[in-house]
């Protein structure tokens, strides 16, 4: 074997030896982060709604990286409601003028008010660290009476609410689906 063909070779097994590491870790992190997101929601009382958000120290520090994942827990929540929203607000635009056009615009606005909301009041419920410290998972867990308050708020502010029927029913679905979904 020639010089050159014996480096081509070292390189193609550094090549695929880094895959299967780096393939491995994830791996590992995704099993501890289900682990952990089922623990999480074991641990949580009724009534409540469970981000979970993860976050690795590379290139932070611990205290940074632990800051991250409690904000993707809390974006974790805000999508949760957002899928409910947008899975019901669908229903109560019959009646409003154009409505055909504006559910879209309803949803767009609705979400884009949860999306923004800071979700005051949510509580750390735990936070670990997989075996090798490098990643932090953190759980919050958000109060299904101000998810409720926050989605009305946000139904209130919409277009939606020019008509008070229609405004009044999609809050008291969003209310029901609430209580299915985390209760």
């Amino acid at each position: 074997m020639t010089r050159k063909n014996w480096i081509t070779v070292v390189g193609i097994v550094g090549m695929v030896t880094l895959v299967i590491g780096c393939t491995s870790t994830g791996g590992a992190v995704n099993k501890e982060y289900t682990k952990f997101e089922n623990s999480a929601r074991n641990e949580a009382s009724k009534g409540v709604i469970v981000g979970v958000g993860q976050a690795s120290t590379k290139g932070l520090t611990p205290s940074l990286a632990r800051q991250t994942a409690e904000s993707r827990a809390r974006a974790d929540v805000a999508r949760q409601m957002n899928a409910i929203v947008k899975s019901r607000i669908v229903d109560h635009e019959e009646g409003v003028e154009g409505a055909s056009f504006k559910g879209e615009s309803y949803q767009s606005s609705i979400t884009e008010t949860l999306s923004k909301a800071e979700l005051v009041g949510s509580r750390v419920l735990k936070v670990e660290t997989d075996d090798s410290g490098l990643n932090y998972f953190v759980a919050i867990v958000y109060d299904i009476a101000q998810a409720k308050k926050l989605t009305a708020d946000a139904i209130n502010k919409s277009e939606l609410a020019r008509n008070k029927k229609a405004a009044d029913a999609a809050i008291a679905d969003m209310n029901a689906a609430f209580d299915r979904e985390f209760n």
